[in-house]
């Protein structure tokens, strides 16, 4: 693939994204497949070792920050005419109350999940607050029976040894949770993208 071919095919990629971002990107490319050909590559070898244009095409895209995209959305591309101004006014009791139950519906995804997340920790610290106050127990009732000492000390390593196999759940959740809002995140971005 030539540069201009390779130029050509991530303009068009690339076309959702602000045009100054775009033409920033355009130059990067152009300039590195510029420096690979002054040390000796063809154009064509040049442009494989930049890599695959589509891979190029969703860095970008993953890139660009979620307010920039919806920033150049909403911005009007021409002045809006009267009948549309009349037309958005009058169909605002219809699309105002559609957009705000788009995102309370997404704010409550993003609250249920992290949540989760609070209740799975919350047991961890349960866990571990009830292990404290056995082996607390366990040193109030020194004057007790020895069985008494021994199962409040071996009921307290238990719930220790739960809360800390608990933890290993709890991180393994919040990680599982930060990669689910993220491709989220992306999900949304892409949505403004198209």
């Amino acid at each position: 693939m030539t540069k201009q071919e390779f130029l050509a095919r991530l303009e068009q990629g690339l076309s959702s994204i602000p045009r100054a971002d775009l033409d920033e990107r355009l130059g990067f490319y152009g300039e590195m497949i510029d420096d690979r050909t002054e040390d000796g590559c063809s154009e064509d070898e040049a442009v494989a070792q930049i890599g695959p244009v589509e891979d190029i095409i969703a860095r970008t895209l993953d890139e660009i920050p979620l307010a920039k995209l919806v920033r150049q959305r909403v911005t009007p591309r021409q002045a809006m005419r009267p009948w549309q101004i009349v037309l958005l006014v009058l169909g605002a009791p219809l699309w105002l109350p559609l957009v705000a139950a788009a995102g309370a519906l997404v704010l409550a995804a993003y609250v249920v999940l992290w949540a989760v997340v609070i209740c799975v920790w919350a047991v961890a610290l349960s866990l571990a607050v009830t292990a404290g106050a056995c082996v607390i127990s366990a040193v109030q009732a020194a004057h007790g029976s020895a069985a008494e000492i021994l199962g409040y000390l071996g009921l307290g390593l238990l719930l220790a040894g739960l809360c800390i196999g608990w933890v290993f759940v709890c991180l393994a959740a919040t990680r599982g949770i930060l990669a689910l809002s993220r491709q989220m995140a992306l999900g949304l971005k892409r949505l403004f993208i198209r």
